[in-house]
């Protein structure tokens, strides 16, 4: 079985203070999935640069009463040097 990765073209961060109080940050990758653009959410335990490929699978996430299924990247194939 092949594994399609795919390039992620940029990064994109938002960042706030809840009404609690208590700040937040979201980090995102814009992946070129299939010749369109597709943002996903960063994952915390893997460091993605731009021009990196990733592998993508599916998970579950906690949604509003009930789960969710998500993208998530499985796998990092580091960019080559002079790509």
């Amino acid at each position: 079985m092949t594994r399609e990765t795919y390039k992620v073209i940029s990064k994109e961060s938002r960042s706030g203070i809840s009404r609690i109080g208590k700040p937040y940050i979201f980090n995102y990758l814009v992946l070129d999935f299939n010749g369109k653009p597709a943002r996903i959410q960063a994952p915390r335990d893997k460091e993605v640069n731009v021009g990196d490929r990733v592998v993508l699978g599916l998970s579950t996430k906690k949604g509003y009463g009930l789960a969710e299924i998500c993208p998530v990247i499985t796998e990092v194939v580091p960019a080559e040097k002079g790509e």
